[in-house]
């Protein structure tokens, strides 16, 4: 990683194709590498099975007051959202 002293990324995808899994060890990865605060958020569609998630992850060297990401750094897309 850079030495930014914020980086945002975002994952979307569909309900079941481990994007709360990825955003985790994700997390957890950069927690251990760069000594770094992590916040992670998810949004959920109303859908009860494979409706959109989408996840939030901020590494931060100063704590996240804002968990809420306007515009991520990093933009993963597992499947195409409608």
């Amino acid at each position: 990683m850079n030495n930014q002293s914020i980086v945002k990324i975002k994952i979307i995808g569909k309900g079941g194709q481990g994007i709360k899994s990825a955003t985790m060890i994700a997390g957890s990865i950069l927690s251990s590498i760069t000594s770094k605060y992590i916040s992670i958020t998810y949004n959920y569609d109303a859908a009860v099975r494979g409706g959109t998630i989408e996840a939030d992850l901020i590494s931060s060297s100063k704590k996240i007051i804002n968990t809420f990401i306007d515009r991520a750094d990093i933009y993963l897309q597992f499947t195409a959202t409608d």
